[in-house]
Parts: C-alpha cells; sequence; structure tokens
C-alpha cells in the first residue's frame, strides 16, 4: 500500500510538475503577448505623437494664414478708411471753397448791383439835367427867334 501511495504520490506530483509547466509556458506565453501588445501600443503611442504634432503643425501654418489674410484686410481696409477719410477732406475744403466762392460771387454781383443801380441813377440824372438844358436853350432861342422875328 505505501508503494501504492509512492506511486500515487509519484502520479500526483508528476501531474502537479506539468500542470506547472503548463503555466510557466502560458504565463511565458502571456508575457510574450504582453510585450508585444506593448511594443504595438508604443508604436501606436509615436504614429499618433506624429500624427499629432503633423495635425498641430498643419492647424498652426492655418492660423498663421488666417492671421495673414486678417492682417491684410485689416491693412486693406484701414488704408480704404484712410483714403475715404482724405477723400471726404478733400470734398469739404472743395465745398467751403465753393460756399466762399458762391458768397464772393454774391458779394460782387451785390456789389454790381449797386453799381449799376448808381449808373442808372446818374444816368438818369444826366438826362434830366440834359433835358432841362436843352429846354432851357430851346427857349433861349425860340425867345432869341422871337425877338429876331420882331425885329
Amino acid at each position: 500500500e505505501a508503494e501504492e501511495q509512492i506511486k500515487s504520490l509519484k502520479n500526483n506530483l508528476d501531474a502537479e510538475i506539468t500542470r506547472r509547466m503548463m503555466a510557466e509556458s502560458k504565463v511565458e506565453a502571456l508575457y510574450e503577448t504582453l510585450g508585444a501588445n506593448r511594443h504595438v501600443q508604443k508604436e501606436q503611442v509615436t504614429a499618433l505623437t506624429e500624427k499629432q504634432m503633423e495635425l498641430k503643425e498643419y492647424f498652426n501654418a492655418k492660423v498663421r494664414e488666417a492671421e495673414v489674410r486678417v492682417d491684410a484686410s485689416n491693412h486693406l481696409a484701414l488704408q480704404r478708411a484712410v483714403e475715404g477719410e482724405a477723400l471726404v477732406g478733400n470734398l469739404r475744403d472743395q465745398l467751403a471753397s465753393s460756399q466762399s466762392a458762391g458768397r464772393q460771387s454774391i458779394a460782387e454781383t451785390r456789389h454790381l448791383q449797386t453799381q449799376l443801380e448808381e449808373a442808372r441813377k446818374s444816368a438818369s440824372e444826366t438826362v434830366s439835367h440834359a433835358s432841362l438844358v436843352f429846354n432851357r436853350d430851346r427857349l433861349k432861342l425860340r425867345n432869341e427867334l422871337e425877338v429876331a422875328n420882331e425885329l
């Protein structure tokens, strides 16, 4: 019976050794799989990091392009605003000059109208005076003619 027990223990021991060897083999396979997975994960992380850097560079370039376009647009808008202000200033100056010329023209017209009225008045006075002189001289001549006729 001791032999059977030894044989049983030996069988149990062999089974346990086999089980442990299989477990160690499974653990080694798991470690290999884990190592391979870690390697794949590292490659994936590296690839993702590279892709992230590419995207970051791409978006930074797009942001810089947009900033350049915005700066150019702002510069153009500012330039147009300055040109618009200059145009408004020129138009104001032209309007002021035109208004001044208009006021001067009105003043000159009034002055000419005053001179015209004075000239009419003077002409009227001259005509009246000439008419008086003519009538006086005519009367004188008539009187002289009458006196001459009476002689």
